[in-house]
């Protein structure tokens, strides 16, 4: 079962009871701390319902990191926790680099995942406009990734108020070959995340050569 909160895990104890086959969870970082807290009383309540003993049953738990192995063991103890990491496609090693075949007026950090609230784009406007974006003349900002168009919306409209239109630009969502471009044409990959059970896109970076900048929100200790 991939995924946890959804009516998917009561149809998956159903069919545990009636098969007798045994059942693998993988939560994907919907138990870490920060995802708990939205929509926190519904999931209280799903817990109670459902889902703990879902994952309690399960045969075993997935975790992507050595960090989520910890949290699962530490609230389900009987059960056998596996770290699986995630796998970075062979397109990552075996394309050659483009890396600075497109001319740059300015240098280039760049923003690549999933567009929500969780990723922390906005304290990281915030920090750049506090820090002053004077000081990032040389530089520009690139967001590419897909998210919910009102969303979406509202953090353009925080860049203008802000007054970081000069250097902050949404590119859109990069699959394939643009999306090894935009890695190869970058020089610091960031990820202001509050929470990540592995951050794939931290690894894709590393894996072009792109250094990278991000929180304690993830399990890259590295």
């Amino acid at each position: 079962q991939h995924g946890i909160w959804t009516p998917l895990s009561l149809y998956a104890q159903k069919i545990r009871r009636k098969s007798k086959l045994k059942m693998v969870v993988q939560p994907h970082g919907f138990l870490e701390p920060y995802r708990l807290n939205i929509s926190k009383y519904k999931k209280k309540l799903a817990y109670q319902l459902f889902e703990k003993s879902n994952l309690a049953n399960s045969s075993a738990l997935i975790a992507c990191s050595e960090d989520e192995a910890v949290k699962l063991k530490g609230m389900f103890p009987k059960n056998d926790v596996a770290v699986v990491f995630n796998g970075i496609a062979p397109d990552f090693f075996s394309e050659e680099s483009t890396r600075y075949v497109a001319a740059k007026d300015k240098k280039r950090m760049l923003f690549l995942s999933q567009i929500i609230p969780l990723k922390g784009l906005e304290r990281l406007f915030h920090v750049i406009s506090d820090i002053g974006v004077e000081l990032f003349s040389e530089w520009e900002f690139l967001i590419a990734g897909y998210g919910d168009e009102l969303y979406t919306d509202s953090l353009k409209a925080l860049v203008v108020q802000l007054n970081l239109s000069s250097m902050i630009r949404f590119v859109g969502t990069k699959i394939g070959t643009q999306k090894l471009n935009i890695y190869d044409n970058s020089d610091v990959f960031i990820l202001p995340t509050f929470s990540e059970n592995y951050g794939i896109v931290v690894a894709e970076a590393l894996a072009r050569g792109v250094p990278v900048v991000t929180t304690t929100g993830t399990p890259w200790v590295e």
